[in-house]
């Protein structure tokens, strides 16, 4: 210190740069009001890309800006805070607003100060509700009940996999098609046609009735169950077309064009579908009462009536409609599959953890066991239906009407219900479904977090319980201040050092516990070295409260630091 002074006589007037060897002691030399860089003595340049350089918190944007930090750190912090978004938050004391507010910045900021100070308090009941009023998109994480935040945070990303509603309905409505299927015994047309050829009626007026000779074929393989399923599908994708444009669409006339030509749409699904109502009712009527008329004719003369088709063509329709349905069945439930990964984090010595949420259809093959997703109790009756509808051909046909047996015969809702599940997996490294530990839950609710882009603002409650160090350095520390530079709002309430210091905040709020203290929040930096008193002009030194509230006391740092040996 003597060496310093007498430089600092000696160099009066001058801006003095100090060289320190190690990081560590530029970092402390820094945070007082003084300016160091470490030198280059690199001998090897070929290796210098592998040299760790010290963190600048500020951003140099010239040489006039980094004189303004050499020259007066203080004033160069200031300053640069003024340029920084901030936002004013009210707070009460003893029912009473206090006549300053909190100021909180688009950066990190730390909230420190004894146990029962009021950190919780000021975090939950004030910054919280806020920021929220604001509008932002904020999660708050409490260091506590990790069991409960860890089962939402995987609660959370699962929902981001749901099942399609349409495909679900498509299935529905497939299954429930080929599992009624059911032919009527052929008749013997061709018998009837040569009776009717060879039948000589005794009633002469027989021959006048030409009704006998019609004939009338309906092809037509829909059902009005059919037709209402697939109006309804279309129906949803058209309203659903209107909610991404109302969602999306910022100009009002291409908004409001879009919603006329899917109102016209509209209409003419409906005009179709009635159109398709009205081919099935005139169909099926129409062929009933040529039967009918044709069977009273034959009646009253003894004529045999000409039959109204060979029903060859209707037989072929239906089995081609048949096997279509089958097969977009088993499209439908291979399309319905879908699977997203969500980054966690990572857990220390074992590697990246990532948790994978999949919508999966039972297999033929598959077997129960003790991580399955199926039931046990139907999964044999499921396999079996399953397979039916893979294996199903041409020659099923054969015994078509019982090629399902009546107890397979279950509602399309269930039936959907059970071969299509989702599934979550966390996997560490590459190891498939791994339990976490108590401990490694608590590390992944954390981390799970901070590798979340979505929220505007981070706020934490004593982040560090549950976690060491090492952790803290090699990963939490890093990720707080990558979330910052992504322009987020971190706050946090913390007893660690580590992470109250070296996240290097823009903002310190101390929380004073003492009663007779004529202030209880105070704000500043490790930049300037002060606090300062919201409701009056008291001052305190930020390294004075730092040491005894993040580090122990100074007597502790001082052990620790001979202990260490540095």
């Amino acid at each position: 210190m003597d060496m310093k002074k007498k430089l600092t006589e000696d160099l009066e007037g001058f801006l003095v740069i100090l060289e320190p060897g190690k990081m560590q002691t530029m970092g402390i030399i820094n945070a007082h009001d003084e300016l160091s860089l470490i030198g280059s003595d690199v001998k090897d340049w070929s290796k210098y890309n592998k040299y760790e350089l010290p963190e600048i918190k500020f951003r140099i944007s010239s040489f006039k800006k980094f004189y303004e930090l050499a020259n007066n750190p203080s004033v160069f912090v200031d300053n640069y805070l003024k340029e920084t978004k901030s936002y004013k938050i009210p707070v009460q004391v003893n029912g009473s607003t206090l006549t300053d507010s909190i100021e909180i910045f688009k950066d990190i900021n730390i909230i420190f100060g004894e146990k029962g100070s009021g950190k919780t308090v000021l975090l939950k009941e004030y910054i919280y509700p806020f920021l929220k009023e604001e509008g932002f998109n904020i999660f708050l994480h409490e260091g506590k009940d990790y069991n409960e935040q860890y089962k939402d945070i995987i609660k959370n990303f699962e929902n981001s996999v749901e099942k399609n509603e349409n495909l679900i309905k498509g299935i529905e409505e497939h299954f429930d098609f080929i599992t009624n299927y059911y032919e009527q015994k052929p008749l013997n047309s061709i018998e009837k046609f040569k009776a009717y050829h060879s039948n000589k009626s005794a009633n002469k007026n027989a021959k006048l009735i030409k009704k006998i000779d019609s004939h009338f074929s309906n092809n037509n393989t829909e059902t009005f169950e059919s037709i209402f399923n697939a109006f309804n599908l279309d129906l949803d994708k058209i309203n659903e077309v209107k909610t991404i444009n109302n969602r999306i669409r910022e100009d009002i006339g291409n908004s409001q064009l879009l919603i006329e030509q899917l109102n016209l749409l509209k209409k003419d699904l409906i005009s179709s579908t009635i159109k398709k109502y009205k081919n099935i009712f005139i169909g099926e009527n129409t062929e009933a009462f040529l039967t009918s008329l044709k069977l009273s004719v034959q009646k009253k003369t003894g004529k045999e009536s000409k039959p109204n088709n060979l029903g060859l063509s209707k037989l072929v329709s239906q089995r081609l409609n048949r096997a279509n349905k089958n097969q977009r069945l088993i499209q439908d439930l291979e399309n319905i599959k879908e699977s997203k990964t969500h980054k966690l984090g990572y857990i220390p010595n074992k590697g990246q953890v990532n948790i994978t949420t999949g919508i999966e259809v039972l297999k033929p093959s598959d077997k129960h066991t003790a991580n399955s997703i199926f039931d046990r109790n139907k999964i044999v009756r499921n396999r079996k239906l399953m397979e039916k509808i893979e294996r199903f051909s041409i020659k099923s046909f054969k015994e078509v009407n019982d090629y399902f047996d009546l107890e397979e015969k279950i509602s399309p809702s269930e039936f959907s219900y059970d071969v299509i599940k989702k599934r979550s997996v966390i996997k560490v490294a590459g190891n498939h479904d791994y339990g976490p530990s108590e401990g490694e839950k608590a590390i992944i609710t954390i981390s799970a977090l901070l590798e979340n882009d979505n929220y505007d603002c981070y706020l934490f409650d004593e982040i560090e319980r549950g976690l060491g160090q090492k952790y803290i350095t090699d990963y939490i520390v890093p990720k707080i201040k990558e979330q910052r530079d992504k322009g987020k709002i971190i706050i946090i309430s913390t007893h660690n050092s580590n992470i109250a210091i070296n996240t290097l905040p823009s903002q310190t709020i101390y929380c004073d516990y003492n009663v007779s203290s004529n202030n209880i929040y105070y704000l500043g930096n490790l930049y300037t070295n002060k606090l300062l008193g919201i409701e009056n002009d008291d001052e305190l030194i930020w390294k004075d409260k730092a040491l005894v509230h993040l580090e122990g006391s100074k007597e502790m740092f001082g052990k620790r630091r001979n202990i260490y040996g540095i």
